[in-house]
């Protein structure tokens, strides 16, 4: 279950790519952030677009 509170704050874009992001932990079989989930999700995100949407979570995780 989604709190409601990151479907208010976040952008919709950037909830997008939390599910992506979780996707590809599912894809990669991995539950960490190294080459083999990095490359995947570089093949679906540019690497600019990734640090947007991190640091919008972030932000959001500092504040709630």
């Amino acid at each position: 279950m989604i709190n409601e509170s990151v479907l208010n704050n976040l952008s919709e874009d950037c909830l997008t790519y939390i599910i992506v992001h979780e996707i590809v932990h599912k894809l990669t079989n991995t539950r960490s952030h190294g080459a083999k989930f990095l490359n995947k999700l570089l093949s679906i995100y540019s690497m600019d677009d990734i640090i947007k949407y991190e640091t919008e979570i972030t932000k959001f995780n500092t504040i709630s």
